[in-house]
């Protein structure tokens, strides 16, 4: 099953379904073990009120997450935030065209099934300000093939742990 979801700038578009944050929200709220979440800008969590309540109480109930992003200073700002639970944070190495490449990946996934796939940095601005579009997905083969192109560039030294 796939659901296409819509952030919504002019607050008047009528969603035939959750708008995206709420759909991301539903998404962790879902989770029973892991969480990853996947981000070129995770300023969201400087605010604390994007996702914050839904991952704390995964978290105290055992839920591992990790995060990857492509700013270290943000990875490890976000894993301070949770350092209580034992989270694991990746940062994108910056060495590909003097320093140009970038971790650009839009991505939660959820217990190895679940995914939300999109447009939107996890940033107020992303989400409530601009206009962006993402799927939740139901099913092994997206996580799965996330998780192994990841470990490529773990493997590669494109990823490192903060």
């Amino acid at each position: 099953m796939v659901r296409i979801l819509f952030t919504d700038p002019t607050e008047t578009y009528q969603h035939n379904d959750e708008d995206l944050v709420e759909g991301i929200r539903t998404l962790i709220r879902k989770a029973r073990s892991s969480i990853s979440i996947h981000g070129y800008s995770l300023k969201g969590f400087q605010e604390r009120d994007l996702f914050d309540h839904e991952l704390i109480s995964k978290l105290k109930s055992g839920v591992s997450l990790k995060i990857y992003g492509d700013s270290k200073d943000e990875v490890e700002f976000v894993c301070s935030i949770y350092r209580m639970y034992d989270v694991e944070g990746f940062s994108f190495v910056h060495r590909l065209a003097e320093g140009h490449g970038k971790y650009h990946i839009k991505a939660v996934v959820v217990d190895g099934f679940l995914t939300y796939l999109g447009s939107a940095n996890l940033s107020i601005t992303g989400l409530h300000n601009s206009s962006e579009i993402g799927l939740i997905i139901e099913g092994n083969k997206v996580p799965e093939e996330l998780e192994y192109y990841v470990q490529h560039l773990k493997n590669t030294g494109l990823i490192s742990r903060v």
